[in-house]
């Protein structure tokens, strides 16, 4: 389990994503729309969608 968070942690800081907005973000998605549509959930996918740059 901490490879998995570990994972998620350093591709978010690759992807310079914000930590701790996309974390809050993610978990706070419905369930049900993360695992239809996961790959917009993705770091970079999230980024994309919901910062200004």
């Amino acid at each position: 389990m901490l490879d998995v968070v570990r994972t998620i942690l350093q591709t978010a800081v690759a992807a310079g994503v914000p930590v701790h907005e996309y974390l809050v973000s993610v978990l706070r998605s419905p369930g049900a729309e993360v695992n239809q549509h996961p790959e917009r959930f993705t770091p970079c996918a999230w980024a994309a969608a919901n910062l200004d740059t």
